[in-house]
């Protein structure tokens, strides 16, 4: 489906969407494809709004093709050291 670029009420819909759905929800996975449809955008539209939110440190890709909320992959723990 095309969506006018132009359609500022379009536009907002989706932003408010993006940040209650996606970037204020911890547990959020997403990919490409589950944002096309989730948001009814092509793929173009979908790959840019995943590319801003990297660009702003609010996702991270966890593998290749998935995203998950937070800056970058969380370390693994360091074994603590009895001294």
């Amino acid at each position: 489906m095309a969506i006018d670029r132009r359609d500022q009420r379009r536009r907002a819909d989706v932003i408010r969407l993006v940040v209650d759905q996606i970037v204020r929800n911890p547990e959020s996975r997403v990919t490409i494809k589950n944002l096309e449809d989730f948001l009814n955008i092509p793929d173009d539209a979908a790959k840019r709004i995943m590319n801003n939110l990297v660009k702003a440190g609010l996702m991270y890709e966890v593998k290749p093709g998935v995203w998950t909320k937070g800056k970058h992959a969380p370390r693994p723990a360091r074994p603590r050291r009895d001294v």
